[in-house]
């Protein structure tokens, strides 16, 4: 073990920092290194270096089988005082192990050959990842890759982003009410809007005043009189159908939650021979069937692209990351994206234009 300390601190190897998305990678993999066996280690010692060596720069093969001593001595040197800060609860790292772990979950969880949730299955559960990642090609672990690379710098699907909305977003507005309350003395009340997996809206009324230390917002004032305002603005942005019964279905917390159904902006459109929407004359269309028009060409599009037939275009994630899913020459000079519901006139017809 000094023979390999002493290599670690050589001034061949302090020459090669390791980059930040390597570090990302062991990092990623500490914890379970730090609990696994000897005879484990060794099989997330190849995952590692499978994963990590994407991450490296360019190099010759003998300074890559060096690149891989490093890994190995990071894990072995690792000490408690490196920890490095943790990332804000609302922002996300996305990693190769972290997309595989998502993309090949049934897999996973056969392989840990338990029940889902069990004691058993959390035991198994690390090798069996592992043990996929190794099984994987190098293909497949880059285009892995690229798709952390992706969903970290815009948005992960929306199934994700519903998973996400059900299961850690009440804890974490139930921290930030009670952290604004002990540090600045604040009470709120949260109205939140989420869509489903199943493309479902939910509509949320939030309450944690009465566990610290006060009464109960809902439960003393007439808060239902808010909500005619926020459906109305929930519609605009989901683009959903507000003309359905005002029956609604209470959450956990006992606040009342509506499942809003989704408005039809199916716009006919002939297609071409590989089954893609052709844009033709515009002239006769108002506004709103521009919008129309354009969220299914896109929406076709973007369905066609990710072989999804039922996926959502994800509007916020097209606007802040729009190279990501469409090439400069497919748009206007100067061109963006944007929610169709949320375009101007004019904004239509320069796209419609260029597209017909």
């Amino acid at each position: 073990m000094a023979q390999s300390n002493s290599s670690v601190h050589s001034p061949q190897k302090t020459k090669q920092k390791l980059t930040e998305e390597e570090l990302l990678v062991l990092q990623s993999h500490l914890e379970e290194w730090k609990e696994a066996t000897s005879k484990d280690r060794k099989t997330i010692l190849r995952a590692v270096i499978k994963e990590a060596k994407m991450q490296a720069p360019k190099m010759d093969a003998q300074l890559l089988k060096k690149r891989k001593s490093m890994y190995r001595d990071w894990l072995y040197n690792w000490r408690a005082e490196k920890t490095p800060k943790k990332r804000s609860k609302f922002s996300k790292k996305w990693t190769t192990w972290l997309v595989i772990e998502h993309q090949y979950k049934k897999e996973i969880l056969e392989k840990t050959g338990a029940r889902p949730g069990g004691k058993e299955m959390i035991k198994h559960y690390q090798g069996a990842v592992n043990a996929i990642m190794a099984s994987l090609s190098e293909e497949q672990l880059d285009e892995a890759n690229t798709t952390a690379i992706e969903w970290s710098s815009s948005a992960p699907p929306t199934d994700i982003q519903a998973e996400f909305a059900q299961k850690k977003a009440p804890g974490m507005m139930k921290n930030l009410a009670t952290q604004l309350w002990r540090q600045a003395g604040m009470r709120i009340f949260i109205l939140s809007a989420w869509k489903t997996e199943e493309g479902e809206v939910r509509i949320n009324g939030i309450d944690f005043n009465e566990k610290l230390e006060g009464n109960s917002f809902t439960d003393t004032k007439d808060w239902k009189s808010m909500l005619p305002e926020w459906n109305a603005y929930v519609g605009e942005e989901f683009a959903i159908d507000r003309n359905n019964d005002d029956d609604g279905n209470e959450d956990a917390d006992g606040k009342e939650s509506r499942n809003p159904r989704r408005k039809k902006e199916e716009f006919t459109l002939e297609v071409d021979a590989y089954g893609l929407p052709v844009i033709l004359d515009i002239e006769p269309l108002n506004l709103e069937n521009k919008k129309s028009l354009i969220w299914t060409f896109l929406t076709k599009h973007y369905r066609f692209c990710s072989q999804k037939p039922k996926a959502s275009v994800p509007w916020s994630a097209v606007t802040e990351a729009q190279e990501n899913f469409i090439e400069p020459k497919f748009l206007p000079t100067g061109g963006k994206i944007k929610d169709p519901s949320k375009l101007q006139l004019h904004d239509a017809d320069w796209l419609l234009q260029f597209w017909h």
